[in-house]
């Protein structure tokens, strides 16, 4: 096969971690570390200067080298977001700015080089990158029911909570499913390089056409079978829970929210710890 929808291979694409976690950093609260995140990814998003942003993502490398997290499944699922902030850096330098620095003529046409573009995507990198180091640290240590459940928590609307349940349900099954297929069309060589580019080319086309039909009807039987059990707009799947807040795991929250907040008011001033 040319490719393969494993479930290593879904979960490193989806910062999904179905398992549950071991490693020492899952003994902070998930009502403290959650909030936490996402206050760490909104001031990563929010930087105007790539310092702070690779000081967040070298910190997450490090905390979760102490906290016994195995190092190749921390890189392998960084791989993506990397890639993806890569790819739209590299674009800044040819579309914003004015000041050029340089000019790449090509055969057709002359691509002007911007400093501005340049330092613009450093920075879109950076924050990429910080943000999604602290997402996969999370997503790690955390088994996603957990996550869930601190989401209720947080009052997050509960469509929003069952929609993502049902996701992380069936997106495991969908790669299986889809995995079935292409081993089917494989088997009869309907991705040999003997059919040519354009024949393929329909294969994977009939491939994807045939993997949505099916979500569609397995979206329909388990909706069908939901209703027959009972369930309603007024069905909960996740309780959220109201736990005591350890006083250290307060007192963790407190100086990493304390730290975030330094760090963005310190990129305002121009002044990088």
């Amino acid at each position: 096969l040319l490719f393969s929808f494993s479930p290593s291979f879904i979960s490193s694409l989806f910062f999904f971690f179905p398992y549950p976690s071991t490693t020492e950093l899952y003994t902070l609260s998930l009502h403290d570390a959650l909030p936490i995140s996402l206050i760490g990814i909104f001031t990563a998003a929010l930087l105007k200067s790539w310092h702070p942003a690779l000081l967040i993502a070298a910190l997450c490398f490090i905390l979760a080298i102490s906290s016994k997290i195995p190092l190749k499944m921390y890189i392998e699922r960084m791989i993506f977001p990397t890639l993806f902030a890569a790819f739209v850096a590299m674009v800044q330098p040819f579309t914003f700015g004015k000041t050029t620095i340089y000019t790449l003529n090509l055969s057709l046409i002359s691509l002007p080089i911007y400093q501005e573009g340049i330092s613009f995507g450093i920075l879109i990198f950076t924050r990429v990158i910080a943000a999604a180091s602290l997402l996969n640290l999370l997503t790690i240590v955390t088994p996603m029911i957990s996550i869930l459940d601190a989401l209720s928590w947080l009052k997050v609307p509960k469509i929003m909570i069952d929609l993502t349940a049902l996701i992380i349900r069936y997106i495991f099954l969908l790669a299986e499913e889809s995995q079935r297929i292409a081993t089917a069309m494989a088997s009869r060589q309907g991705f040999s390089k003997q059919l040519g580019y354009k024949k393929r080319t329909k294969n994977y086309g009939i491939l994807g056409g045939s993997l949505i039909l099916r979500s569609y009807k397995k979206a329909e039987n388990s909706y069908l079978a939901m209703l027959s059990r009972g369930y309603s707009v007024d069905s909960k799947f996740y309780t959220a829970k109201k736990p005591k807040l350890p006083t250290s795991d307060l007192a963790i929250g407190t100086m990493t929210t304390m730290f975030f907040i330094l760090l963005f008011i310190s990129d305002k001033i121009g002044w990088y710890i």
